[in-house]
């Protein structure tokens, strides 16, 4: 009698590549069907509205645009935008995060929403945040975080660094390597694995660039001899220690 096993072990494959593929390219497969204007991994885009504000998308990202009947509304679904706005004083410009909005009437900022919850960072100008019964007005150098549960943090950052991004870099100032590894997710065509929780919590400062994320990774490993980056494929990279 035949065995099963070949059977099975073919079909436990089969459900892995299925389901690799899945938390591979679902997530914006999803975002391209509900939004206006999105971005794949590793793309970037600069959308020019019709008030002639700007919006820099980083990868992974995507927005609404509601240009009507008097209002200039945005809603960031994910990711990270930068956002260059061109002043009216009869129309502020709005961006919905979640339940965080910014308000501008004329300044250059961005905005990011993710798992941990939704920051703006003002690069030019002043931005009104709102979440709730909160009410802060940032300036440049500025930037406020929401986290899940609520939760406020907020503090001063170079205006250099708000939207370093959008030029190819992240500044990582004594980070966990998860913090790296959470930045350059977007910017790689597959999975990126951290071995281990102490792995994780190693702490780093450099420069990285996020159109070389595999070559960012690898530059960090150089840094911190123990570390080890492995490609096992193009689509999955451990990161672990030696």
């Amino acid at each position: 009698r035949r065995s099963l096993a070949p059977c099975f072990l073919a079909a436990g494959v089969g459900i892995s590549l299925v389901a690799f593929v899945v938390v591979l390219f679902l997530p914006g497969w999803m975002l391209r069907l509900e939004a206006d204007f999105a971005t794949a991994a590793g793309e970037w885009r600069e959308v020019r509205l019709a008030d002639g504000s700007s919006v820099e998308l980083a990868p992974l990202s995507g927005i609404d645009v509601s240009l009507k009947d008097g209002r200039r509304d945005v809603r960031l679904l994910a990711g990270q935008a930068f956002f260059r706005v061109t002043p009216d004083s009869e129309r502020p410009f709005r961006v919905e995060a979640k339940d965080v909005r910014a308000t501008v009437l004329g300044t250059a900022f961005e905005v990011r929403v993710d798992r941990t919850g939704t920051a703006v960072a003002v690069a030019e100008g002043r931005v009104r945040v709102d979440h709730g019964a909160l009410s802060r007005v940032l300036v440049a150098g500025r930037w406020l975080q929401v986290d899940g549960a609520g939760g406020l943090r907020d503090g001063i950052r170079s205006d250099s660094e708000i939207g370093l991004w959008r030029y190819g870099e992240i500044v990582a100032h004594d980070q966990p390597i998860a913090s790296v590894v959470k930045e350059l997710r977007p910017y790689f065509n597959g999975v990126i694995i951290i071995a281990s929780d102490a792995v994780a919590r190693r702490r780093v400062t450099g420069v990285y660039r996020l159109r070389e994320p595999v070559e960012a990774l690898r530059a960090l490993g150089r840094a911190h001899g123990d570390i080890s980056v492995t490609q096992v494929s193009p689509w999955l990279v451990i990161v672990s220690a030696d």
